[in-house]
Order: structure tokens, then sequence, then C-alpha cells
């Protein structure tokens, strides 16, 4: 079964396509799999394709845009708790998104806000009235229990319903706790990746030691591994929600309407007919065209 996975991987990218008047070798393709070894159909194989402007033939330009963000804040029976400094984990977290609100560019960008607990509610909407984020903020209350899948599907839809074609959709996951109800029974892992593969980038941060909550879960969810926060400490939330601002204002335009196209072993690997996601990708032969919407 490993063979089979190899032959699918070993012939590589047979092509890609290139930014409009540059050489097609203007990139270097670099690829790899997690985990290396397995049973396909028991394992689920992770391929990661990292493209790398060739420097004199891919110039360096950074063109920005403005953000569409979605705070997706857990608010559980457990943020209720009092920290080191004697106020709760809820109100350093308020603190934390305050400050993350004076990082970002209002006259640009536009924040939400989600609540979860045992379900979860659009609190409010895509906006940059400062003022209306900040009601929404210091309305939050604890109580209930954590269904970390329903944050993600409510952020999902705002941003799926209001967001702004001209806009980088962002979702910013936090919780404090591992999940222990759900509405749907849709993993938050696989919510995630829905949010993904729509093109929105997934930033998570989680309070709390191994138990509470569950890291690989939290890294598993993110975009990459530097969207993947897990911390102890109450008082790091603002650093934390400070660095992550820094990171979506400054963040780069994605690359759009990459295609790339994957030859694998056809005489080593049997490709079951529905099997390749997402559901736009084309078969031909023994080459696969997978269509990026955008590429972080």
């Amino acid at each position: 079964m490993v063979g089979c996975l190899l032959g699918l991987l070993g012939l590589g990218l047979a092509g890609l396509v290139a930014a409009q008047d540059q050489p097609a070798d203007s990139l270097l393709v670099a690829q790899s799999v997690q985990p290396e070894s397995g049973l396909l159909g028991d394992v689920e194989f992770t391929v990661e394709v990292t493209l790398t402007g060739v420097a004199g033939l891919c110039p360096g330009v950074v063109a920005s845009r403005p953000s569409d963000i979605v705070l997706v804040l857990d608010r559980s029976s457990s943020m209720n708790a009092d920290t080191d400094s004697g106020v709760s984990k809820l109100a350093l977290l308020q603190d934390a998104t305050l400050a993350f609100l004076d990082q970002v560019n209002l006259a640009s960008d536009r924040v939400a806000v989600v609540q979860f607990n045992d379900a979860a509610d659009i609190v409010q909407g895509l906006t940059n009235d400062r003022a209306a984020l900040e009601t929404a903020i210091a309305g939050l209350f604890p109580g209930g229990s954590t269904a970390i899948d329903s944050g993600v599907l409510q952020g999902m839809r705002e941003l799926e319903l209001n967001g702004s074609d001209a806009a980088t959709p962002v979702l910013i996951v936090f919780t404090d706790g591992l999940q222990d109800i759900s509405l749907f029974g849709n993993p938050p892992v696989e919510r995630a990746r829905e949010a993904r593969d729509a093109g929105i980038r997934v930033i998570t941060i989680g309070l709390g030691e191994p138990g509470e909550i569950d890291p690989e879960m939290l890294r598993e969810m993110a975009s990459g591994p530097g969207d993947a926060y897990v911390i102890d400490n109450p008082a790091d939330l603002t650093q934390v929600y400070t660095t992550i601002a820094q990171s979506v204002v400054n963040q780069p335009a994605p690359a759009t309407d990459v295609i790339l196209q994957h030859q694998f072993n056809a005489t080593a690997f049997e490709l079951v007919a529905g099997s390749v996601r997402p559901a736009t990708a084309v078969v031909n032969g023994n080459i696969i065209s997978l269509p990026v919407a955008h590429w972080w």
C-alpha cells in the first residue's frame, strides 16, 4: 500500500502554470507528505506543496489587500475561571480582542464577532464600526459547553454571505477547552478544512494545558504551522492577538487562479473515481489538474 502512495508522489508535479509574462522555470516546487508511511484507507496523508520564486525571474512584489476577519470566541463556562491576576479568562480575552482592534486598519479591514458555547451565533456581523465591535465584545458572558465546530461554521457563513471579493477572508478561532458537544456531528478539523477549501485563512488559539485543550487538533485546523498558537498563560493572550493582527494586516495578497498538474504512476496506483478533492479537480489519464482558488 505504501508503494502505491509513493507511486502517486514519485513523479511529482508534471507542470505548473507560471504567472503571466514569467518563464515556466521561474518557480521552484518542493513537496512532502505526512505521515511518510501507512496504509491507504487507514491513514489520511497530507501533501504539502511549497512554491518559491527564483530570484531575478520571479520579482518579489507584495500587493496588500483589505481583510474580512471573524473573531470566533469561546464563551463556555470554563472561561469564568479566575486567573493569577484576579480577573476571569473571559475578561483577559476581551482585553486581548480590543487590543486586536487597535492593530487592524478599520478604514479598510472589517471585523465580525462570533460567540460559541453549546451552540454559536453571530454577535456582530462584518463591520468597520469600532463602537459596535466593542459593544459585541463587552457583551460576552460565560456559560455552557464547548462546540468549536459550531463556531467555525457560523464564522464561515458570515464570510460566505457578507464577505467582500476584494478582501482576504480570515477566521481566528479561540478556545480554552475540548469539543464536548456538537449540533452537527462534524469534528472541528473537518469544519476548518471546509473553510480552508473555500479560501479562508484559519488561525487557531488554544489556552490551556494538553488535556484541557487539544493542541494537535488546533494545529490540524490551522492553515499552516505559523497559524496555530497554543499557550497556557492567559496573560499572553494580548501578545498573541497583537501578533496575529500584525500578520493579517501585513499579509500579502494570495496568488489566485493557480493550477497544479500532478502526474502519477498509473501502473502502481489506481485512482478511485470521485476520490480527488476538491470536486473541481480534473482527471485526464494519469494527470490530475488541481485549481487552487487562493495560494497562501
